[in-house]
């Protein structure tokens, strides 16, 4: 055990180094790709101690899929555009672009259409309430959020539904989105209330987590939020290196402490109290590493290969259509490591593509992310379809530590809506290269 800890470890440092060498930016899907997955192997395998005797089959996978993405990536860099040049002339070179068109600004409709997104998160959460027998006030009061709490997580994990399903599920779309939206419009900020209107955006998934204690729906409105501020700061900076001041690592540092101190408490709040410190703390563990050792054991002791070319990755699509069926959580529990039933996205990937297959699209993801963002960071063409690109693969890259997120229809109609948003509430200027 010693010996492949030792070897994870240089793998670790192998993946990162390339990534430094090959100056794979955070921000774009290759970069934050790599970084949150050695980030969680490192601390599945060296910092945090689960009841699991790995076999490390999924550990390899993992950071043999961090290498072939950063691959994609390098060749999707190489490749280079056929430009026309004023003259006639063709040349094959990037940084032969003769007009950049760069956002500096957006239409001041835009904040109007932020705070419309938030107002439809509230009603969504008004609309739950009202659902399950309470009064749309409740939703503000704090002495109540328990018993909503109780009564919305029992019905969610008994598969009782709702009489407003549909418009549950459209109201839940544009609260996602009012988060992705509002870390696009941050790097457009003029105005004190428009700082206003983008922390505002934090209040529906806040509430929403509070009563329903739906965990993953505030972890993928942080993230939304991370993707929409990298979105904007591209369209109005371009590929400028990012400036990592010390007052912006330490926002960064509070703000993700604050993400996770949020949610520590809300498990804490919901079980009752401090006296159970001990319990919260171990499900913490397992809920923010618990997907890498429970894909080593599905990967090592239960994978029987299989093609199902996309449904697992995609279910949405064939559970919409009456095709498939979606069980709450998506997955069961395995033999072996009994306490996590989350099994990253690469479960469902290999589950279609196979072990091989797998990386090939992890590969392709690295390529075409590559691609996308130095296209949304560069000539600027085609600027919507590489926003909803870059956005889409971002999301997958991050969301992937749990699953795939295109097993939620709501998750996949969030890019295209804010895309829309975005198009609609552009100001762009251009400015000529010399």
């Amino acid at each position: 055990m010693v010996v492949e800890k030792i070897i994870i470890l240089l793998l670790i440092i192998c993946i990162v180094s390339i990534m430094f060498v090959a100056k794979l930016n955070i921000a774009s899907p290759a970069g934050i790709f790599v970084s949150v997955w050695t980030v969680i192997v490192f601390a599945a395998v060296f910092l945090w101690k689960p009841n699991y005797e790995w076999n490390y089959n999924g550990v390899y996978w993992i950071l043999s899929a961090c290498f072939v993405c950063e691959l994609g990536a390098i060749l999707g860099e190489k490749i280079r555009i056929r430009v026309k040049t004023r003259a006639g002339k063709e040349k094959m070179s990037e940084e032969t672009v003769a007009i950049k068109p760069r956002q500096k600004s957006v239409h001041p409709f835009a904040w109007w259409a932020l705070t419309v997104l938030i107002v439809l998160g509230l009603i969504k959460l008004a609309v739950d309430v009202t659902n399950y027998g309470f009064s749309a006030l409740d939703l503000f009061i704090p002495s109540k959020w328990k018993e909503i709490s109780a009564v919305i997580t029992d019905e969610r994990y008994t598969g009782s539904g709702g009489i407003y399903p549909i418009a549950g599920q459209v109201l839940l779309v544009f609260m996602y989105c009012s988060m992705l939206y509002a870390g696009f419009l941050t790097n457009f900020v003029s105005k004190k209330r428009h700082i206003v209107v983008c922390v505002c955006s934090f209040l529906p998934v806040i509430l929403n987590v509070i009563i329903s204690t739906a965990k993953s729906g505030f972890i993928a409105a942080v993230m939304l939020f991370v993707i929409g501020l990298f979105t904007g700061y591209l369209c109005k900076r371009g590929r400028q290196k990012l400036k990592v001041k010390k007052k912006t690592v330490v926002i960064t540092a509070v703000m993700g402490l604050s993400v996770f101190g949020f949610l520590f408490w809300a498990m804490l709040w919901r079980a009752g109290g401090l006296e159970y410190f001990s319990e919260i703390k171990n499900k913490f563990f397992v809920y923010a590493f618990g997907s890498v050792p429970a894909f080593d054991n599905w990967l090592g002791n239960f994978y029987a290969p299989h093609y199902e070319f996309g449904k697992n990755t995609f279910l949405a699509i064939p559970h919409l259509l009456g095709l498939a069926d979606r069980a709450q959580g998506v997955y069961g529990f395995l033999d072996g490591y009994p306490d996590s039933n989350v099994f990253t996205a690469f479960r469902a990937l290999i589950q279609d593509f196979g072990v091989g297959g797998g990386l090939i699209v992890v590969f392709l993801i690295g390529f075409v992310g590559s691609v996308v963002y130095r296209k949304l960071s560069g000539d600027g063409k085609n600027k919507y379809i590489n926003i909803f690109l870059y956005q889409s693969i971002m999301f997958y890259s991050m969301w992937s530590i749990l699953a795939s997120p295109w097993v939620y229809t709501s998750y996949m109609l969030i890019f295209p809506v804010c895309v829309v948003l975005i198009y609609l509430t552009s100001e762009v200027k251009h400015r000529v290269r010399s």
